[in-house]
C-alpha cells in the first residue's frame, strides 16, 4: 500500500471529543522537554582511550525518544569503559534513512556509530533509494533490547479497548488518525497490523518521535498512537494517557492488566521491535571487537537491567561480532519480508 502523510504534520484537526485541556497538554509537552534534556554530550573519564577521536553514536529519532534515551545509557557506560569521549547526535527523518547515512559514510578518522530500531532493515524495502545498504554498509555490534511497544489513547477517550478503537475505525472508514514515531519504524508496522487484522481504514500520520507522539495524542491531534512504553509510561500511570494493548505475543510485565493487540483483534500478528547498535565499516576489526564486549558489559550491568525491566524489556546477548552479525542476519530477514508483505512504498 501506498504511505499518504499529511503535508502539515501534527495540524490542528477535529478529532474524537475528549476534552484533553490545557492542563494536560501542558502537562505533555512538559514531559516531552524532560525528556528531551537527556541530550547531553558524555565526556570520557582519564586513560588510554579505544580511539584517537571522540566516539560518535547517530539516533534517528528525536531527542526523548526510547531510541535516544538508550543510546545515551550506552553512551555513559561506554564512555567508562573505553576511556572515549562519546557524542550523541539526533538525525532525524526519512524514516532513519538520514542518520544511517551520515554512518555509512562516515571518514575514517571519525568512529561512528548507529543505534537504531527495525527501520533499518525495512527501509531498502519500502524506500526507492534509501541511500545506504544494511548489510554490507555496516557492522553489526549487539542488540540493545526488545522495544515493548503499546496501543495508546488520551486518558479521558471513549476507548477502553482496541477493540473500541476497530468498532469506531469500522463505522468510519479512514477517519481513525493515529501517530507513529517515524515511517518504517515498529510502531509503523504495528499500526499496520492492527489495519490489516480488524479490517479497516485509517488515517496514519508520522511524527519525529516519542515526544512529539506525546504532545500530538495529548493535544487532539490524532485519536491514538503506537509508541514505546519506555516514552509512555510515565504519563499512563499518572491517568494522562490510557495503555489499551500492547503489541508482543505477552502482556508487557510492566502492564500487566492491559491485552495484547492479538487479545483485542482476531487475527492480530504479534511483532516486537528491538533496539540495535550497528558500526561504520571503516573501524578496525580489533576495535570492533573490543567495542563488542565494552558494550556486552555496559547491557549486563544492573542498572542497565533495571532500565530494561521497569518497561518490560529484555535483552539478547552476543558472545562475538559473529554471533552478532548472525542474529541481525536472521531478524533483518524477517523484518524485510514482513516489509515486503505489507506492500508499503514510500516514494
Amino acid at each position: 500500500m501506498k504511505c499518504h502523510l499529511p503535508s502539515k504534520r501534527g495540524a490542528s484537526r477535529p478529532v474524537l471529543a475528549h476534552p484533553a485541556g490545557d492542563r494536560v497538554r501542558r502537562s505533555l509537552a512538559a514531559a516531552a522537554v524532560t525528556l528531551a534534556a537527556l541530550a547531553a554530550p558524555v565526556h570520557a573519564q582519564s586513560g588510554a582511550p579505544l580511539f584517537d577521536h571522540p566516539v560518535h553514536i547517530a539516533v534517528p529519532f528525536s531527542a526523548g525518544g526510547t531510541v535516544d534515551v538508550a543510546a545515551r545509557v550506552i553512551a555513559q557506560g561506554l564512555q567508562k569503559r573505553i576511556n572515549q569521549s562519546v557524542v550523541v547526535e539526533n538525525k532525524p527523518g526519512a524514516g532513519g534513512n538520514i542518520a544511517a547515512v551520515y554512518v555509512a559514510h562516515a571518514p575514517a578518522s571519525q568512529p561512528t556509530l548507529l543505534v537504531t530500531m527495525v527501520n533499518h532493515f525495512v527501509n531498502p524495502v519500502i524506500f526507492k533509494d534509501p541511500g545506504y545498504d544494511p548489510d554490507k554498509d555496516f557492522v553489526p555490534i549487539l542488540q540493545l533490547g526488545t522495544s515493548p511497544y503499546v496501543f495508546v489513547v488520551p486518558g479521558n477517550s471513549r476507548f477502553n479497548s482496541l477493540h473500541d478503537v476497530a468498532a469506531y475505525a469500522k463505522a468510519n472508514p479512514g477517519k481513525l488518525a493515529w501517530g507513529f514515531g517515524g515511517i518504517g519504524s515498529p510502531g509503523h508496522f504495528f499500526g499496520i497490523e492492527f489495519a490489516r487484522a480488524a479490517h479497516v481504514q485509517t488515517n496514519p500520520i508520522s511524527y519525529r518521535g516519542g515526544p512529539d507522539l506525546l504532545t500530538a495524542v495529548g493535544g487532539g491531534q490524532v485519536d491514538m498512537v503506537v509508541m514505546s512504553a519506555e516514552t509512555s509510561l510515565p504519563l499512563i500511570r499518572e491517568g494522562k494517557l490510557k495503555a489499551i494493548a500492547s503489541t508482543g505475543e505477552q502482556r508487557n510485565a510492566a502492564l500487566p492488566k492491559v491485552p495484547t493487540a492479538s487479545e483485542e483483534i482476531p487475527g492480530y500478528a504479534p511483532l516486537t521491535g528491538y533496539t540495535i547498535m550497528l558500526a561504520a565499516p571503516t573501524i578496525p576489526k580489533d576495535k570492533l571487537v573490543r567495542l563488542h564486549d565494552a558494550v556486552v558489559d555496559v547491557v549486563k550491568s544492573p542498572e542497565y537491567q533495571a532500565s530494561l525491566q521497569r518497561v518490560g524489556a529484555t535483552v539478547t546477548t552476543t558472545a562475538n561480532l559473529e554471533e552478532s552479525r548472525a542474529f541481525f542476519q536472521q531478524e533483518g530477514g524477517r523484518w524485510r519480508t514482513i516489509a515486503t508483505e505489507s506492500r508499503l512504498q514510500i516514494q
